[in-house]
């Protein structure tokens, strides 16, 4: 970020974030059918909420940024996880 701050103009840039990893199903619910999905999203939130950490404190606005957490292996939680990028997005744009 400090590399970005120093060598680009921030208020011509648009910023996009996409998570491509690709997980699946976690090892205990393929071995044990136990339904952990909802603790596996709640890190994940943990995880996003902080690699948005330093894009919080610019000095000035982005043109724009977007996050995409990717398809969630549980459809149960797609538009969960839809509410939760568009939290994010509203963060780093509203801190400026």
């Amino acid at each position: 970020m400090k590399l970005l701050v120093r060598r680009l103009s921030l208020p011509h840039l648009t910023l996009g974030i996409e998570d491509v990893t690709g997980r699946g199903q976690s090892i205990e619910n393929l071995t044990t059918g136990r339904d952990d999905s909802f603790e596996i999203e709640e890190l994940e939130w943990k995880l996003y909420q902080r690699l948005i950490q330093p894009l919080m404190n610019l000095k000035q606005p982005l043109k724009n940024f977007s996050i995409d957490f990717g398809r969630p292996p549980y459809g149960k939680y797609k538009e969960l996880r839809a509410k939760r990028q568009s939290i994010l997005e509203e963060i780093v744009m509203g801190q400026m």
